[in-house]
C-alpha cells in the first residue's frame, strides 16, 4: 500500500532529470574504468625499450 502523496508535475520532472544525471554518471564511470583497464593491460603487452 502506497501512503506517499502523488507527485506534482514539477517533482516528476525533477526526479526524471535526477535519474538521467545519475545514469549518465554511472555510464561515464563504467567507460572510464573500462578505458583505464584496457590501457593498463595494453601497456603490459608492449615490449619494453632498453
Amino acid at each position: 500500500m502506497n501512503l506517499a502523496p502523488p507527485l506534482t508535475a514539477a517533482q516528476q520532472r525533477n526526479r526524471r532529470l535526477r535519474n538521467v544525471a545519475i545514469g549518465l554518471a554511472v555510464a561515464f564511470l563504467a567507460m572510464l574504468f573500462y578505458a583505464i583497464t584496457i590501457v593498463k593491460m595494453g601497456s603490459g603487452l608492449l615490449p619494453k625499450a632498453m
